[in-house]
C-alpha cells in the first residue's frame, strides 16, 4: 500500500523481487491512480475498504506492507483482523509521532492546499510538484528510477488525485502536526512486525521508528542510513533484503521482552 498521493507503480521494483517468492498485489488506494475516491479517506475506513477488496478477490490472509499513509492503513487492517495477517511491514509509516515536514502541515492547515490543486492548470506545474516531492522525500533524488517520474507526474496532473491527497492530509494533520497517533494501538498488535525507516527521512523523522519499535510486542527494526522517505522507490533492493527474510522467518516463541 503506497503513501498519500502515490500510486501502485511506486512498488514496481519491490514487486518484482517479491514475485519470485510470493503472489504480490499492489493497489491504487481510493482516490489515487485508477481508483475512484471513497466518502471517507481515513486509514480506518480505507482498511475496511481493502478487506472488502481482499474478500472480493478471494484472499483470506495476507502479509501487509504499507508505506507512509499505507502503513497506517496496514495497522488498522491488522487491528481489525489480526488472525488474517501473518506478517506486517511498516515502511516510514505515519501515526508514530506528531512531527512531520512543515510543508505538509502548511498544505493541510492553510490555503496553500487549495493552491496546490491549481498545479495541473499551470505550465510545468505537475513536474514542479513531483520535483519538490523528490527533493523532500529522498536523500538522493538521482537514485529515483525513470519508472517513478512518469506515474507520479500523471498523478500530479490529475485534479481528482490532488484533491484526494489534500483530503487525506486534512484528515490526518493539524496546525501542530499529526493528530491521529497509533502508538497506543500498537501495543495491541501481536502480529510480527518489521519497522523500516530511512535515517535521512525529512518527511517523518526516523526517531518515530524507534517509538514504534518500543510499542510493538513482537517487532524487528531496520534503519537505512542513506535513504529518505520514499524507500520503495529510492532503495527497493535494500528494502527487499530485509523484507524477504522477515516474511520467510519462522514465528518467534513468545514475545519480545
Amino acid at each position: 500500500m503506497h503513501g498519500e498521493g502515490g500510486v501502485a507503480e511506486n512498488w514496481c521494483d519491490v514487486m518484482t523481487g517479491l514475485a519470485r517468492h510470493y503472489r504480490a498485489i499492489a493497489v491504487d488506494l481510493p482516490g489515487n491512480g485508477e481508483s475512484d475516491p471513497t466518502a471517507c479517506p481515513s486509514p480506518d475506513a480505507t482498511a475496511a475498504f481493502l478487506w472488502r477488496f481482499l474478500d472480493t478477490i478471494g484472499i483470506g490472509s495476507a502479509a501487509l506492507i504499507g508505506h507512509s499513509f499505507g502503513g497506517a492503513v496496514a495497522v488498522h487492517m491488522a487491528l481489525r483482523h489480526p488472525a488474517r495477517v501473518p506478517r506486517l511491514v511498516l515502511v516510514g509509516s505515519i501515526g508514530m509521532g506528531r512531527a512531520i515536514h512543515p510543508g505538509q502541515v502548511l498544505q493541510a492547515s492553510t490555503p496553500l492546499g487549495e493552491l496546490s490543486l491549481l498545479a495541473p492548470a499551470i505550465p510545468l506545474g505537475p513536474e514542479l510538484l513531483v520535483t519538490w516531492l523528490s527533493l523532500v522525500g529522498t536523500d538522493r533524488p538521482w537514485r529515483l528510477p525513470p519508472t517513478w517520474w512518469g506515474p507520479q507526474t500523471r498523478a500530479a496532473s490529475s485534479p481528482e488525485a490532488l484533491a484526494a491527497a489534500l483530503r487525506v492530509q486534512r484528515c490526518l494533520l493539524g496546525p501542530f502536526g499529526q493528530r491521529r497517533l497509533l502508538l497506543d494501538d500498537l501495543r495491541n498488535l501481536t502480529v510480527p512486525t518489521l519497522v523500516v525507516w530511512g535515517v535521512r527521512d525529512r518527511v517523518l523523522p526516523y526517531r518515530q521508528a524507534l517509538r514504534a519499535f518500543r510499542h510493538l510486542p513482537d517487532a524487528r527494526l531496520a534503519l537505512f542510513p542513506h535513504s529518505g522517505h520514499l524507500l520503495p522507490v529510492e532503495s527497493p533492493d535494500r528494502l527487499l533484503d530485509v523484507v524477504v527474510p522477515f516474511l520467510h522467518a519462522a514465528p518467534r516463541r513468545g514475545r519480545r521482552p
